[in-house]
C-alpha cells in the first residue's frame, strides 16, 4: 500500500494503478500510465519517496525526460521501456499511517 501526499486529478483515493510497462535506473523504477511517465515509490537510505509524475520536456527539440538529473531523450527510453506488471495503491493522504 503507498500513502499519497500528490494530489491527483484524474485517480480516485484507494485506487490501484497497474503499470504494464517501465524501466529501472539506478535502483529506482519508472512506469509508464496512460501515456504519462511516472517514478515509483522506492526507499534510499531510511527515506521514503512517493510516487512523481515526470514533466516532459525539450532539449534543442528533442522530447523527452530528464532522469536522475540527466536528460534522457524519448527515443533512449523506448529503449529501455520492458514489462514490469508494478500496482500501486492510493490510499488517502488524510490517513495517518
Amino acid at each position: 500500500m503507498y500513502k499519497s501526499t500528490t494530489y491527483f486529478t484524474d485517480i480516485a483515493i484507494n485506487d490501484i494503478i497497474h503499470f504494464s510497462y517501465g524501466f529501472e535506473i539506478c535502483g529506482k523504477k519508472y512506469g509508464w500510465h496512460e501515456k504519462k511517465l511516472w517514478r515509483l515509490p522506492y526507499s534510499e537510505n531510511g527515506r521514503f519517496y512517493e510516487l512523481n509524475e515526470l514533466k516532459s520536456q525539450n532539449n534543442n527539440g528533442t522530447p523527452g525526460y530528464v532522469i536522475n538529473n540527466k536528460f534522457l531523450s524519448l527515443k533512449a527510453i523506448k529503449e529501455l521501456t520492458t514489462n514490469i506488471n508494478e500496482e500501486i495503491t492510493i490510499i488517502s493522504k488524510d490517513c495517518p499511517f
